[in-house]
């Protein structure tokens, strides 16, 4: 993950919620300082066998900055070569304001 802005912020949870690319909602307090990146692993499970696509998957997160929460939502698009291994491709990137 790449933090564009001139905050700190920290992720809390972390989760993949598709019926078929899916996760533990997984709580975190990694922290991503002002213009710099972290790298989040999030395992997943998915049942799409080799050659299959899975549309809509995403990952949602919580983040915090300073006082201000968010929900981020990654949209993906998963898709499993031949030998297998899933693929997912960043379709969109929402931010939203979360409650406190």
């Amino acid at each position: 993950m790449r933090n564009g802005s001139d905050r700190a912020m920290t992720v809390h949870q972390a989760w993949h919620p598709h019926g078929r690319f899916r996760s533990s909602r997984l709580s975190r307090a990694v922290r991503i300082p002002p213009r710099g990146s972290a790298t989040i692993e999030v395992p997943a499970r998915t049942d799409a066998r080799p050659g299959e696509v899975v549309e809509n998957c995403f990952l949602i997160l919580r983040v915090a900055s300073g006082r201000e929460r968010f929900r981020v939502l990654a949209r993906s698009t998963l898709v499993v070569d031949p030998d297998g291994t899933p693929r997912p491709r960043v379709e969109a990137v929402d931010v939203h304001p979360a409650g406190r």
